[in-house]
Parts: C-alpha cells; sequence; structure tokens
C-alpha cells in the first residue's frame, strides 16, 4: 500500500493494468489502484515518514474503518507521535478510484521516525522480527525472497537496495572473491565483513553477514533449499523455505547424518559494503 507507480497499458477488457514501480512490473487488478492527482502527490510527500518495524500492521482510519496493511520496509507520511503511537497519512480510493488522504495511528511499537538509526543492536533487532518468516518468490504468497527480505531490513534506515541480488552485490564498495579458494573467501569475510552491513553474493542469492560465531561466518539469509545427496547418491533438494541464519554451508546446521548437503561457500563470487562508496 502507498507505492508510487506507472500504468503503461490495460488489458483489452480494462480489468488490468501494467505497472511500473522501482523495484519490479507487472500486471495488477485495476480495481486495486487509486489514481493520484498533484495535489495529492504534493501532500503526500510530506519529508516526515514513519518507518514500519512491524509486519502484518493493520491500520484503520479516524473512524476506526480498516484500511490497509503494512509491513516492515513501507514508509508513511508522518503527522506527528505522542507516547504511544503516531498519527500517519494513508492512502485510500474514492468510488472512481481516485486516491485521497485519510488519517491512520500505528501503535509505538509497529514503527519508528524515519531514518532508523543505523546500529548493529537496531539491524538485528528488525531483523529478529524477520526470522522464521515463510519464503515467498519475488514476495509473493505473503513471504520474501533473499533480495526482498534485505530491500525491507534497509529500507528503514534509509539504504535504498534494489530489487534482485545481483543489483544488490553491486552497491557500494565491491570486494570480488571468485578467484579465491573457497575457504580463503570465508577468511577475507571474517577479517574485512563488517557485522550487520556487509552482503554475500552467489548466483541467484544474496546473503547479510551477521559476524563471527565459533570460527565461521554467521549470515543471515531468506533461503528456498540447498543442492543434497542421500547415501543412497539420489540427488534433490534439501528444502528450508524461511528466513534463517546459518553458515556459508548451511549442511552443517541440518539434522541426521543422511543428508549430504551442498556448500554455498563454494559459489560465492564478492562481497560488498552498501554503506561505503564505489571505488573506495
Amino acid at each position: 500500500a502507498g507505492v508510487p507507480l506507472r500504468v503503461t497499458h490495460f488489458s483489452a477488457d480494462g480489468a488490468w493494468a501494467f505497472v511500473e514501480t522501482a523495484i519490479l512490473y507487472g500486471w495488477v487488478p485495476v480495481v486495486d489502484l487509486a489514481w493520484v492527482d498533484e495535489a495529492f502527490t504534493t501532500a503526500y510527500k510530506t519529508g516526515r515518514y514513519l518507518a514500519l518495524t512491524g509486519d502484518e500492521t493493520a491500520v484503520a482510519d479516524e473512524a476506526g474503518i480498516y484500511r490497509l496493511t503494512v509491513g516492515i520496509g513501507a514508509l508513511l507520511p508522518l503527522l506527528d507521535s505522542d507516547g504511544d503511537g503516531y498519527r500517519v497519512l494513508i492512502p485510500v480510493a474514492d468510488r472512481e478510484r481516485r486516491a485521497l488522504l485519510a488519517e491512520g495511528w500505528i501503535a509505538g511499537d509497529r514503527g519508528g521516525i524515519f531514518p532508523l538509526a543505523f546500529t548493529a543492536a537496531e539491524v538485528a533487532g528488525l531483523a529478529e522480527k524477520m526470522m522464521g518468516q515463510p519464503y515467498g518468490w519475488g514476495d509473493g504468497y505473503s513471504g520474501r525472497d533473499c533480495s526482498g527480505t534485505l530491500r525491507d531490513l534497509f529500507a528503514p534506515f534509509g539504504l535504498w537496495l534494489p530489487r534482485n541480488s545481483s543489483r544488490q552485490a553491486a552497491v557500494g564498495r565491491v570486494v570480488p572473491l571468485a578467484e579465491l579458494p573457497p575457504r580463503e573467501r570465508e577468511a577475507r569475510l571474517l577479517a574485512e565483513g563488517v557485522p550487520f552491513a556487509t552482503l554475500v553474493h552467489l548466483p541467484g542469492h544474496i546473503l547479510l553477514y551477521l559476524g563471527e560465531r565459533e570460527g565461521r561466518a554467521a549470515m543471515l539469509h531468506t533461503l528456498w533449499g540447498v543442492r543434497m545427496k542421500d547415501l543412497k547418491g539420489r540427488e534433490g533438494r534439501w528444502l528450508v523455505g524461511k528466513t534463517v541464519i546459518t553458515t556459508l554451508e548451511p549442511g552443517l546446521e541440518a539434522e541426521g547424518f543422511s543428508l549430504d548437503i551442498g556448500s554455498l561457500l563454494e559459489r560465492v563470487d564478492s562481497m560488498n559494503f552498501p554503506l561505503e562508496p564505489a571505488g573506495r
């Protein structure tokens, strides 16, 4: 809710609109859209925003009528705050699907004034709320994928990340690792990585470095699955399907000894520091 977008064309029956946003594009039902004008846009861009820090946050208007649900990564225009919560502007639609502004209220434990202070403790506290959430490819089915998790995790701190993992891996200062042997890649990460501020990329996947634990790099990521073999040599996937903390060899955390879990470490090709300028 509240995501600005551009409509480029409609389906033949007029029921669907093809839209573009800053992060993705695709078809949406026309009944899910509200058309803005210049006055609405000016009013919505207050310059003061509330960063949501709780998923599945239901927001009602002044009359107590439910209007929308927002989650971590969302921003809403902030009007004022008190000790209990925040008064915000929320977008609603009239019968002609024109966008209007209403006032809503969000509890104090569900948001913070944007941008939040970027500290390891603040990032960790927000990440903890995302632990165990289901994997959703393309952020579908009420879940997030690997890049969606990191994008929403960093947004409340004022850091905008692109949509997919390969583009996220190019933000800030990039350190190539593909030419190093796998163990040296992890050693380099442990020596130079900044906990909660270093991304680690491998083809099709991206992770957040949390720090060292028992001599290994601890990583936060939303993982669908890893290649594996059973004792008979049959190949398949060890399905995880949620946001977890693992090493770069997640099979080490698997229960039992009947699986040979593939290593992510062998595929790591770079780490990057999104808070640092490129080329530093």
